[in-house]
């Protein structure tokens, strides 16, 4: 196998983000556990130790020691990999995987298949409306971990099924999802206490690892960042797959005990992490399964061809990683000149070639702005179209395509498939009729990062955002993507009105180039990258979004 034929590096090497940004988390509120143990009687308390779910309460026992800086490292190595629900990073020239399959060697939890894991053809019962009113809290929504620690000290004079019920809630709330302490969990899944027996043979595991990787994979790298769900997992993670790491950085508890999120007392401000995780000379790729049951199952989840052939790889005993197989840079490639530049040295492109250069060593997409019009006139017939049944895009009005076939109007063809081809996209949206705001669709995130030149302002308010975006954000081709407005604190912002397009094409520019947004004058830069001196008071035929006023600039 040759470079080509397997995924790239996310990072350039030594171009990764800071080693010096951290990992924050919310798993194990160090006041929940204290709380839970005050609430119940000894015999339950016993109970609930050693059940499944008991496992997070031992690791709580540990006082185990979080590496702030260890997890960062090892998911700035990692290589692209499109499925939703898995990481692989790269230690020195060897790939090592973190699934399903991982998560269930590392918790111990249930990680089981089942079909309707949001259950959401629960039928509410008179039971399930009464033990949230018995709490206190809102029976639509599911109760937080701060509405738990309170209900600790009010719970004496209930009986011994709802005192078990809200220690195994506590637990949902406070390890297995661990959101923001004030955050509402699933109501759906806190109903499902009231069949203690059921809650308890529920696959969490399967639960558990659906929110961590969502939660990892949303997040920018670059940044001090808190990750949902039990991201102590991951730290377990980096000790599997690096033995002699861990006997020295992880303080391995005596006679192995298991699961393996209880073998490690783990550590905390170790240096130099980085090159004593590449050094390793023993690293385990992943949990040892035979080939047809390497791929956790997960719904409407496709395998990536790359990653199937890097698993392939693995089971070749006459096959081995080299560096000759991870290029150390990752290219750019310009569709005008194919000349190969660094990312990060790629040099300044006008507003022309930024809106229409598809980069095609890194899949990216940068789309014509008329596209995400068409897009939205046709979503009304788009969302409820169904696939041919030879599995091709059905032809919608105004030559519109289903999107998640690649077949694009001539515009803004790239030949190349989204979500599969096509990593990330750029385009831009007019928001309330008078705007234009930039918008990053990144297909691995599966998030959709909206740039707004008057986000400070509010001058599109975050409904009309979210109407704007809704076609957009639902996933290929039924579950949605998330999305969020970039502050207008972390933005350069316009002042006056009629720079929104221009300041769109500048923030794709620097996005896509991994440039800093110039801290100001990032209109002026690009009218000054094209020879801009502005318009003739006469010549107002393209400004008649702004009331045909001219906004001359000059420089």
């Amino acid at each position: 196998m040759v470079a080509s034929e397997f995924p790239r590096r996310l990072y350039t090497k030594g171009g990764e983000p800071a080693s010096d940004k951290s990992i924050g988390y919310y798993a194990d509120d160090y006041r929940l556990v204290p709380a839970l143990k005050s609430a119940l009687q000894e015999d339950e308390w016993e109970e609930i130790y050693e059940s499944p779910l008991g496992v997070f309460l031992k690791f709580h026992d540990l006082d185990f020691g979080w590496a702030s800086r260890l997890v960062p490292q090892m998911v700035t190595f990692q290589i692209v990999c499109k499925q939703r629900y898995e990481i692989w990073s790269l230690i020195g020239t060897t790939p090592v995987w973190f699934s399903l399959h991982e998560f269930e060697e590392i918790t111990g939890l249930n990680c089981g298949y089942v079909d309707d894991l949001a259950v959401t053809d629960l039928e509410l019962s008179d039971d399930m409306r009464a033990f949230p009113e018995l709490m206190g809290v809102d029976v639509e929504s599911g109760p937080s971990t701060i509405e738990f620690i309170e209900v600790c000290s009010n719970c004496s004079s209930w009986s011994q099924d709802d005192r078990l019920r809200l220690g195994y809630l506590g637990i949902y709330a406070g390890f297995i999802v661990a959101t923001r302490p004030s955050l509402s969990t699933n109501v759906n899944h806190a109903r499902l206490v009231m069949d203690l027996e059921g809650f308890k043979d529920f696959p969490w595991g399967r639960i558990a690892f659906q929110h961590l990787i969502k939660s990892v994979k949303e997040k920018d790298l670059s940044k001090n960042i808190h990750i949902e769900g039990f991201v102590q997992a991951l730290q377990v993670w980096v000790y599997y797959a690096l033995p002699d790491f861990v006997a020295e950085f992880g303080e391995p508890l005596p006679n192995d005990p298991t699961p393996l999120m209880l073998a490690y007392k783990g550590s905390r401000g170790r240096k130099n992490v980085k090159a004593n995780m590449l050094k390793q000379a023993c690293i385990q790729c992943c949990v040892a399964k035979d080939l047809a049951n390497m791929f956790p199952v997960w719904d409407d989840e496709e395998q990536d061809p790359d990653i199937v052939k890097i698993v392939n790889a693995i089971h070749d005993p006459h096959f081995k990683f080299s560096k000759n197989h991870w290029p150390l840079k990752v290219f750019w490639v310009h569709k005008s000149s194919r000349q190969k530049q660094e990312r990060g040295a790629f040099p300044q492109m006008n507003q022309t070639a930024v809106i229409q250069a598809s980069l095609v060593s890194d899949r990216i997409c940068f789309l014509n702005s008329m596209f995400a019009t068409v897009w939205r006139r046709d979503y009304n017939d788009f969302k409820n179209s169904e696939p041919n049944e030879d599995g091709s895009g059905k032809l919608l009005p105004h030559g519109a395509y289903s999107y998640y076939t690649g077949e694009l109007p001539i515009y803004c063809q790239t030949k190349t498939t989204w979500a599969y081809e096509v990593d990330h996209l750029y385009s831009m949206l007019h928001i309330r009729g008078d705007h234009w705001v930039a918008i990053w669709v990144s297909f691995v995130t599966r998030h959709i990062t909206i740039w707004d030149s008057h986000a400070g302002t509010k001058h599109a308010s975050d409904a009309q955002i979210d109407e704007a975006v809704e076609p957009l954000a639902w996933r290929f081709p039924y579950t949605p993507f998330t999305h969020s407005r970039v502050p207008g604190t972390e933005i350069p912002q316009n002042i006056q009105s009629g720079d929104c397009r221009v300041y769109c094409l500048k923030y794709i520019e620097c996005h896509a180039l991994v440039l800093p947004f110039p801290p100001e004058k990032m209109a002026v830069e690009i009218f000054d990258e094209i020879g801009a001196r502005g318009h003739d008071k006469l010549d107002a035929t393209g400004l008649n979004v702004y009331d045909r006023k001219a906004y001359g600039i000059r420089i």
